[in-house]
């Protein structure tokens, strides 16, 4: 029993110092919920969805060693939102980040992220609900969901060329 302990002590550490953990990027998000509230912006509801796109999205620009919101097929958000549970409603608006050397954090993805104008529109797009941030490796992802077939992260991907 006190090995379990242990192994359980040991893991919550190491969930804890990995900056890339669920239980840190929700922290992240929160944050980012926290500065859209003092925007009188609505909170977005955390979306597992999103962050499972935003996790694999992370991982796939880290295995195939690209940075683009293009994969190297020419898929976008808008061609892979289906796969990922979300109905052709539901928009889904992409920030990507890289860090060169060491692995994502994604406080400091927020950071750079509300330094440029563009990202910065989509952390607060008014029309977001539900959204997430998702870190693998080098990289992070934040997702935000709406339902304005018209709005931000609606253009097809071609837009990206």
């Amino acid at each position: 029993e006190i090995k379990e302990n242990i192994k359980v002590k040991v893991d919550e550490i190491s969930e804890e110092l990995d900056p890339t953990s669920l239980k840190n990027v929700q922290k992240t998000f929160s944050e980012l919920n926290d500065l859209r509230a003092q925007k009188s912006l609505r909170r977005m509801e955390w979306d597992n969805r999103a962050y499972e796109m935003a996790v694999s999205r992370s991982k796939d620009m880290a295995d195939r060693n690209y940075f683009s919101h293009l994969t190297p097929e020419g898929d976008c958000m808008q061609t892979l939102k289906s796969q990922y549970g979300f109905s052709s409603g539901e928009t889904v608006a992409e920030n990507i980040w890289m860090i060169s050397g060491g692995l994502a954090n994604s406080d400091e993805a927020l950071t750079s992220w509300l330094g440029s104008q563009g990202h910065y529109a989509n952390l607060f797009y008014r029309d977001h609900v539900k959204g997430a941030i998702g870190c693998y490796g080098q990289y992070c992802v934040f997702n935000g969901v709406h339902n304005d077939a018209y709005g931000l992260g609606a253009a097809p991907c071609s837009m990206y060329d």
